[in-house]
């Protein structure tokens, strides 16, 4: 059976975890929300889709005075919109993997929390938008990141099995996900280090793409001997 790689996209495609964290606490600044524990809070809610990032800040937020999840979030995205619009900057490497595996005819996909007009916008900014076999997001699934759902369709739509699926992820939940969908968990760490927990569930703990994808095609060249 043929390999197929998933990756997720913001902290792992984009330099994007700095541009949300700074963006949400910009506007709870505005609401006059304490930072430190806002903090906390988005840092927990990274790989999650909206429906989870809204329960898990109203669970960390809701006994703060001033606290309107409505509000916070607008203004998170009114933020971060106008960041995006100057271009995203991608994560050293992207463009040198995604050709080496097009190089080893290994088909690559997407599974992103993030809803699907933002995922297409940022990645048609960035030319990268037909470079997927598939491409799963948010908004599209019942359950997000730690739930695998989101690995599964993606696996699926891309006619893989997740024994044969690697995905490429930063974030604790998208981890999490990846070991519980069956798949071949690789961390990337971004904003977030390994922990004892990461380093179980992952195959591997890479410091870039670079030496990810290399990890990636020498299995593949393991696999063919």
């Amino acid at each position: 059976m043929r390999l197929r790689v998933i990756f997720d996209m913001d902290g792992v495609i984009f330099d994007s975890e700095r541009v949300s964290v700074e963006c949400w606490l910009k506007s709870g600044e505005a609401m006059g929300l304490p930072r430190e524990p806002l903090l906390a809070a988005v840092y927990g809610l990274m790989g999650t889709n909206d429906e989870e990032t809204r329960r898990r800040m109203e669970a960390a937020m809701g006994g703060c005075p001033g606290f309107d999840y409505e509000k916070l979030e607008s203004g998170m995205w009114r933020a971060f919109a106008h960041e995006a619009e100057k271009g995203l900057p991608l994560k050293p490497g992207v463009h040198a993997v995604m050709d080496a595996l097009d190089g080893h005819s290994i088909p690559f996909g997407l599974a992103s929390s993030t809803r699907r007009e933002a995922v297409e916008r940022e990645l048609r900014d960035a030319g990268l938008l037909n470079r997927f076999a598939a491409v799963v997001c948010g908004d599209e699934v019942d359950r997000g990141k730690p739930d695998p759902q989101i690995f599964l369709r993606c696996c699926e739509k891309m006619g893989g099995i997740p024994a044969d699926t690697f995905v490429l992820e930063d974030s604790y939940n998208g981890i999490r996900a990846a070991h519980a969908a069956g798949m071949r968990a690789i961390m990337v760490p971004d904003l977030l280090e390994a922990t004892p927990e990461m380093e179980r569930l992952a195959q591997c703990i890479c410091p870039d793409l670079a030496v990810a994808g290399a990890e990636i095609l020498r299995r593949a060249e393991a696999r063919r001997e």
